[in-house]
């Protein structure tokens, strides 16, 4: 699922197989109406904030903003209203990417020797919005305000509640051709959903030097309920649903298949004012603005 993934502490030693497999369900059609696929150069997943608005992880979009690569946006492509992606009916609808938006405090790489980022959330404008029905819907989240949505995820962890973790990204990999490390080899066409149950702050916290601790920012920790069912490349951006309701979007995790190191989310209450942007108004200072058309990274000065 990842395109960072966590290695030392957080991963596990080279599997003995050529080929593993991350367990996991396959999620039924509108069980996740807002659960979007965004492929291009890269893998990911995301989550309608309205039918033409998809909020992701922010290393998802990064991609596109070197000066070389800004034309390419028109090759990133949103898909949704079917849990398989590979069947072109039953509500199948595929979009187009008109802007990005990232936070102006999102850094790449600048946590854990380098390997995981800071802020790591974007939004992805469409062209022209989805259709909405019954396989199709903009998420439900638990409030938008920010000392209710940050109460109710208080209650999950406290509860220990079973949330879900999902994604289209790899099912498969298999060792190179040196034998020495796993590639990612295989995305599922269909979304595929696992078990995970949140850890509480403190022991989040503990895992990374003060300094790089996000825990204030919104990011939390969960770990997998089942062995051997875990995200891995190609799901990050993908939500994290607790009782029926989207709380987080995946940032990364360890090695696929590891499934005694921590899968890192971050939750949406900390960004509420950033996912009603629209990318056409003035934004404020901590907030950044890409517009592919006009060839400019625009950073709006308050």
């Amino acid at each position: 699922m990842l395109v960072y993934l966590l290695v030392l502490v957080f991963s596990a030693v080279h599997a003995s197989e050529s080929e593993k497999v991350f367990g996991g369900r396959y999620a039924k059609d509108g069980e996740f109406p807002f659960v979007v696929s965004i492929r291009g150069k890269i893998i990911c997943a995301g989550s309608l904030v309205t039918l033409a608005k998809v909020v992701t992880a922010a290393h998802c979009l990064n991609v596109f903003q070197s000066e070389q690569d800004r034309d390419d946006i028109s090759g990133l492509y949103v898909t949704g209203g079917s849990v398989n992606l590979g069947k072109f009916s039953g509500g199948l609808e595929v979009r187009t990417v008109n802007s990005i938006l990232l936070t102006g405090e999102y850094v790449p790489r600048s946590r854990f020797h380098e390997r995981i980022d800071s802020h790591d959330i974007g939004l992805a404008m469409l062209n022209s919005p989805f259709d909405s029905g019954r396989t199709l819907q903009v998420m439900n989240l638990v409030s938008w305000n920010a000392t209710i949505y940050k109460n109710s995820w208080d209650e999950i962890v406290t509860k220990g509640t079973i949330c879900y973790a999902m994604g289209w990204g790899m099912t498969v990999y298999r060792l190179n051709n040196f034998g020495t490390d796993d590639v990612a080899a295989e995305p599922s066409p269909i979304l595929k959903v696992i078990q995970v149950m949140p850890a509480d702050n403190e022991s989040c916290s503990m895992l990374f030097p003060r300094k790089e601790d996000m825990t204030m920012y919104g990011e939390i920790c969960v770990y997998s309920v089942k062995n051997s069912e875990t995200i891995c490349n190609g799901d990050s951006g993908g939500p994290l649903v607790c009782d029926g309701r989207p709380y987080a979007l995946l940032n990364y995790g360890p090695r696929c298949g590891t499934t005694f190191s921590h899968q890192g989310y971050l939750l949406y209450w900390y960004y509420l004012d950033f996912l009603t942007l629209s990318g056409t108004h003035l934004l404020p200072s901590k907030w950044l603005i890409f517009f592919p058309l006009s060839f400019l990274l625009l950073l709006y000065h308050a």
